[in-house]
């Protein structure tokens, strides 16, 4: 149907311009100004691609894509506001076993299951890997169905530690926005639309990294419905990498 609505419209505008070549045509009987109107008609739904094509190259070009100016070690780093299965966080710690994610809860139930159920209180929760029997384990242990899940993940040789904070205790964040927002700076001819993600040091709001995804959607809708777009590879990973997290095994002692 989407198809079918382009056709029908760019039909249209065609025979539309062709009618106004025709009518200036009778009117003066000069063939250039019948080519002209109907050159001029058939253009007006382009009139943005020529500035929007130097526009968004230049965006690309400044932002697109992953940036990073700097690496740090870290033991872990504060995930952002928006990850809401912080399950998903401590899987991805499968590579970095003795390191930490910190994500942020504002106390809210969501599904009331896995580790929302430990996520009661207002806070910072401190998420790590750690061995069977640990005493930060004890509240993920008594999650229903929390043991077969990691042994799902093949992460059965662990448990899940957590440690609550009232404030975060992590020096660098993971921010990002999935939201589709006006780029600043770009909204000539049509704004250039953006995701973005960037890895901050919140002591000094240093940007060690960034990534940027970007959209234009044309003026004339048969040529918007699919729009222009730059994202070259996975967001988060890419800015992730200016944090190097330890790859070191878990020993045995740890957490206990």
């Amino acid at each position: 149907m989407i198809a079918l609505g382009i056709l029908l419209s760019l039909a249209l505008w065609i025979s539309l311009a062709l009618w106004l070549g025709r009518v200036v045509y009778r009117a003066t009987g000069r063939r250039g100004l019948k080519i002209a109107v109907t050159t001029l008609v058939l253009w007006l739904p382009c009139w943005d691609v020529i500035p929007a094509v130097i526009q968004f190259s230049r965006a690309v070009h400044n932002l697109g894509g992953s940036r990073i100016t700097r690496t740090v070690q870290v033991d872990g780093y504060l995930t952002a506001a928006d990850e809401r299965d912080s399950y998903l966080v401590v899987k991805s710690l499968r590579s970095t076993p003795t390191g930490y994610k910190e994500v942020y809860r504002a106390g809210e139930y969501y599904e009331r299951r896995g580790l929302d159920i430990v996520e009661a209180k207002p806070g910072y929760y401190q998420y790590r890997l750690a061995r069977p029997g640990a005493a930060e384990c004890a509240a993920t242990e008594a999650v229903p169905g929390m043991r077969k899940s990691l042994e799902i993940d093949k992460l059965a040789e662990y448990c899940i530690a957590v440690a609550w904070h009232e404030h975060p205790v992590s020096r660098y964040q993971l921010e990002r926005s999935l939201e589709w927002r006006p780029l600043e700076g770009y909204l000539w001819p049509r704004p250039i639309y953006s995701q973005w993600a960037r890895v901050v040091d919140r002591q000094t709001n240093e940007v060690l990294s960034q990534f940027y995804v970007l959209q234009y959607n044309a003026w004339f809708p048969p040529i918007g419905i699919i729009p222009w777009s730059y994202s070259p590879s996975s967001m988060d990973y890419n800015v992730v990498r200016a944090l190097q997290m330890p790859t070191a095994p878990l020993k045995d002692s740890a957490h206990e």
